[in-house]
């Protein structure tokens, strides 16, 4: 390693700042390693970095000026303190507080972040209806209700396009082959070059779903390795409790039906019927009749409400049911 006092403090201050390369993490091992006094100079440094970021942190309104002279003083302070020891401080030379000053301002813009970070995401939610989103490259995200997309202001500059997804929404996304897309969420990540699909990832659901509409899909955990290739048609669900990632087709053809808001059942059992209600109108639509169990559905419905859905399923099926509150209770059908 070089013996340049510059250079090793140079090599700490970048060090400290999380900046340096393996090879100069190596060299300063190596220099920190070679004499209990290397060990000590690296030692007291650091303290006094890391008390001037304890103090920052908890400043909401942060003067330069006012900070300067502080940390300055905290230098001279324990460069007095080693003199006495008779050990000749490295930070006490006039260049290493040009040094020092650097890294102040980089810790000073770490905590101005810190404080300002939210500003730099765009971030859209969808309360009690969808929310559609179009996103600087073009690509389209639609969300459904209590669901939440956040990317960053410089989005489409890095290399990768990253958004991330509290809740379900379905992507369009625009093909860049140099740009891949990116979508994280809490368990897991889907990562595409340009493709539809939908994404079903609300917190208190066990499972996470991707159905793709089309192109191709890696759908992989974040808590292992393991990832799948979907393309067209397929349905990937990771179970949130052992992180299994599985694939299969996808035979649910009302997928979607939160954002078209067309529904279609064919020979459907009516308790998945029911369930399908259930989830895309947050109804709470329970079975007692006994008969139900043999009652198949085959009927289509296009923008209607769940009391006209129910309205045709009491004719159809010679169904009764009871309401109370927001509950619903089919008590007797005549299949």
């Amino acid at each position: 390693m070089k013996n340049d006092n510059q250079y090793i403090e140079y090599l700490i201050v970048r060090y400290l700042l999380a900046e340096t390369t393996k090879l100069e993490n190596q060299e300063l091992e190596a220099w920190r390693q070679a004499n209990v006094d290397n060990e000590q100079w690296y030692q007291d440094y650091r303290e006094t970095l890391e008390k001037s970021t304890a103090h920052l942190a908890s400043q909401q309104n942060i003067n330069i000026d006012a900070e300067w002279k502080r940390f300055e003083h905290s230098i001279d302070s324990q460069s007095q303190e080693l003199r006495e020891r008779n050990v000749v401080p490295f930070y006490a030379q006039p260049w290493l507080k040009v040094a020092a000053g650097i890294a102040l301002i980089a810790i000073i813009s770490l905590v101005v972040i810190q404080f300002t970070g939210s500003d730099s995401l765009q971030t859209y939610y969808a309360d009690t209806s969808g929310k559609q989103v179009v996103l600087p490259d073009g690509s389209t995200i639609t969300l459904n209700t209590a669901s939440e997309i956040k990317y960053s202001n410089t989005y489409g500059e890095d290399s990768i396009r990253t958004v991330s997804l509290t809740g379900e929404a379905f992507f369009e996304v625009k093909s860049n082959p140099q740009q891949p897309f990116v979508v994280q969420l809490n368990e897991a990540t889907v990562e595409v070059v340009g493709t539809s699909f939908n994404i079903q990832a609300y917190k208190n659901t066990q499972d996470i779903n991707v159905v793709v509409a089309t192109g191709i899909v890696r759908f992989g955990s974040t808590n292992n390795e393991e990832s799948v290739l979907l393309k067209a048609g397929d349905r990937g669900t990771i179970n949130k409790n052992n992180n299994q990632v599985s694939q299969i087709m996808n035979t649910d053809v009302n997928y979607l039906s939160w954002k078209t808001q067309q529904i279609v059942f064919e020979d459907v059992s009516l308790d998945k019927v029911i369930q399908t209600l259930n989830s895309l109108y947050e109804a709470n639509i329970t079975i007692s009749a006994e008969t139900a169990v043999n009652c198949k559905v085959t009927v289509s419905f296009d923008h209607q409400s769940l009391e006209a859905i129910l309205s045709v399923l009491e004719e159809t099926l010679d169904l009764t049911y009871i309401e109370n509150g927001d509950n619903i209770e089919i008590i007797s059908t005549g299949c």
